[in-house]
């Protein structure tokens, strides 16, 4: 909403100003969630001799990323890492997440009002 709120005071018009405001959004969305989210809080990082030693990642993990190590491409013992978030970091990360965007809203609530307050 703040975010419409400043494309519409400078923009000073409707439509430039929704579509403006849609593609920051989901920019900036895509972007927190490939980039920030991923390091809000340490992540597990599993080396595991193969696919057949049995690495099950736990329930409710968020997965970061998997990389095949060495070996032949598809083989049972080849060995794999696995980068993830628990489960139990969930809601800290949800908390983090929401105080930025809740910080985020908050600056540009005050850009939307020096440009619709201002003169001309």
């Amino acid at each position: 909403m703040a975010l419409g709120a400043v494309a519409g005071a400078v923009l000073r018009r409707i439509v430039p100003a929704m579509g403006t405001t849609l593609a920051v959004f989901i920019a900036v969305r895509i972007a927190f969630a490939q980039m920030v989210r991923p390091n809000l809080l340490p992540s597990v990082t599993r080396t595991v001799g193969g696919f057949a030693g049995g690495f099950v990642m736990p329930s409710g993990a968020n997965q970061i990323n998997f990389a095949i190590l060495a070996g032949p491409p598809y083989g049972n013992n080849t060995p794999f890492r696995i980068v993830y978030q628990p489960a139990g970091d969930f809601w800290p990360m949800q908390a983090m997440e929401a105080g930025f965007f809740l910080i985020l809203a908050a600056l540009l609530v005050v850009v939307a009002l020096r440009f619709a307050t201002r003169d001309g």
